[in-house]
Parts: C-alpha cells; sequence; structure tokens
C-alpha cells in the first residue's frame, strides 16, 4: 500500500491484500510469506481503528490531496474495496499488504501463503486493474 507522508494510503499498486481474521494465521502468513522470499519493507499488516484511520476509506482525515484521490477512486471498486477494509479492521481484523510487482510467480507464492493462512478477500491491484484472486 503507497503510503504519503501523512500517513494516508493510497491505492495499493502492486499489490495483494487480503483480510486474515485472526492473530494467529497473521503469523502464519508472515511465515510463509518470508520463506517464500519476501522481506519485511514488501509485508505491511494494518489492524484495528489505527489501521483503519491510516487507510481512511472517505480521505477526509488526510486533508484535501487525499479526499480527491479517493473521490477519483469512487468511479472503480477501489472504494468499496477500502470500505470493506476498513470495515474488517474495526471489526478486530487484520489486512495485509504484500508488494509483489508485476511478477507473475511472486503474485502466485504471495498468494499461495496467504491461502496458507485462511485469507479471504484477496484482490491483486495492477496500475489499471483489481484481480479477484480465489481463496
Amino acid at each position: 500500500m503507497d503510503e504519503t507522508s501523512e500517513g494516508f494510503l493510497r491505492y495499493p499498486t502492486d499489490r495483494i491484500v487480503a483480510v486474515i481474521d485472526e492473530p494467529d494465521q497473521v503469523a502464519i502468513a508472515v511465515a510463509r510469506l518470508s520463506e517464500a522470499g519476501f522481506d519485511g519493507e514488501e509485508v505491511r499488516v494494518l489492524c484495528g481503528e489505527e489501521g483503519a484511520q491510516r487507510l481512511d476509506a472517505s480521505g477526509e482525515r488526510h486533508g484535501l490531496l487525499a479526499r480527491l484521490t479517493r473521490i477519483l477512486q469512487n468511479f472503480g471498486e477501489e472504494d468499496t474495496h477500502a470500505e470493506r477494509h476498513a470495515a474488517e479492521l474495526r471489526a478486530g481484523h487484520y489486512v495485509v499488504g504484500v508488494h509483489v510487482g508485476e511478477d507473475e510467480d511472486r503474485k502466485a507464492a504471495a498468494h499461495l501463503a496467504l491461502k496458507d493462512a485462511d485469507a479471504h478477500f484477496v484482490h491483486y491491484y495492477g496500475d489499471w486493474t483489481i484481480e479477484q484472486l480465489e481463496p
């Protein structure tokens, strides 16, 4: 998830983003991702109200530019995904983002690691596409 200096998380370009329900499943995901060669810089885990505020589905907490970003995203699926992620965070679940670039092998490896951790609502966010990945 691309982050501004103010902590606002923009569109997650070249990332797989998934929801994981339990902390032990997050630990499994992080371990499997590490085994697959992903380092700490490539994996981000959000949780709780703090995570929901950083995600800021409406953009209102992070100023005019963030609000404009979310308004532009309202023309696609991104707004409903951001809202869903924020709701999951507020419900006590976790949102895990993995930077995979455009490499299909890395995408497959990250997807498998997340599947091993019972992740759901799993999507790859490319430059102009959102791809739902089967659980």
